[in-house]
């Protein structure tokens, strides 16, 4: 419609021109020329449309009809257009849809395929296993059966050696206990006391060092004990002994009445050896302190 518009401005510009340039028109050829001669001359009609504006709205017409008539044809084309795009849509729709079910049928035929292959194989696997595992637990009790032979081989071998061993210890005892008894019933000395010069009586150092000696003389009961008394040397002048040798036996019978008087019932043998075993020098006084005492010794077993 717009190139009609612009074709009818461009007529009527053309028209003034052919008017401005030609001159003045006389109106009746004017008249007749836009729209048409006079058909009746009483009544001055003219024929409409046989005049210059009529062939150009003809003209009109009949393009408007051209274009009423190719615009058809651009609707009819396009629905054709698009009942060929809907149709394709369609078929590709339905193309489309039976590819999926043709490739969910193949991948599940496939993953059957699989499924069946994995399945076997884990068949495989699991006779595979148990095959290893019979041999594994044949392989163990064989090494089982021969540990336990060497075992029983070594316990065999230990228990030998253990009685070998026991033997050797009550050997070992034996002499042990033989030594033990020579050991016991040796000449042994229990203790020894000192005394004043020219004196056989025990100070409180004497007693506490016989006191000491009760307990072990009483738990061997059967062993003699010696008592020997000692003198210092210098000569006997006065008093109640007459020698050395009387006052070393007065000093191992007071020492052994001591003892008696605490409970020991062993037999005590006394003896005097005047100054004859000293154990110091006798020209000085503390040797001579030294060699006025009085021993107690358990005597040697009877065998």
């Amino acid at each position: 419609m717009k190139n009609i518009s612009a074709f009818v401005v461009l007529s009527v510009f053309v028209l003034s021109v052919v008017l401005t340039g030609c001159g003045r028109l006389k109106e009746n050829d004017f008249l007749a020329w836009r729209d048409g001669p006079i058909i009746d001359e009483e009544t001055g009609e003219r024929e409409h449309g046989e005049g210059y504006i009529g062939k150009q709205e003809k003209s009109f017409a009949d393009l408007n009809n051209a274009l009423d008539s190719l615009d058809g044809k651009v609707d009819q084309q396009k629905d054709t257009l698009t009942e060929a795009i809907d149709r394709a849509k369609n078929e590709s729709i339905s193309v489309s849809e039976q590819g999926d079910a043709d490739t969910i049928a193949a991948a599940k035929a496939h993953a059957d395929v699989v499924g069946e292959k994995v399945q076997k194989a884990a068949e495989g696997a699991v006779a595979t296993a148990q095959q290893l595992s019979k041999e594994a637990d044949e392989e163990i009790r064989g090494e089982v059966s021969a540990l336990d032979s060497k075992a029983a081989d070594t316990a065999q071998d230990l228990e030998k050696a253990i009685g070998d061993s026991n033997a050797v210890v009550k050997a070992n005892a034996a002499e042990i206990g033989k030594f033990n008894a020579l050991w016991d019933a040796r000449e042994r000395s229990l203790t020894k006391v000192h005394f004043a010069s020219g004196r056989s009586s025990l100070n409180s150092a004497a007693k506490k060092a016989l006191d000491d000696i009760v307990a072990e003389i009483n738990a061997h009961g059967d062993r003699a004990v010696s008592v020997a008394g000692h003198a210092d040397g210098n000569p006997v002048l006065s008093g109640s002994y007459r020698s050395n040798w009387d006052l070393s036996q007065a000093r191992a019978a007071s020492v052994a009445k001591y003892l008696k008087q605490k409970g020991v019932s062993n037999t005590i043998e006394t003896v005097g050896h005047g100054h004859t075993r000293p154990v110091g020098p006798t020209n000085t006084k503390a040797g001579r302190d030294m060699n006025r005492r009085a021993t107690v010794t358990f005597l040697k077993a009877s065998p």
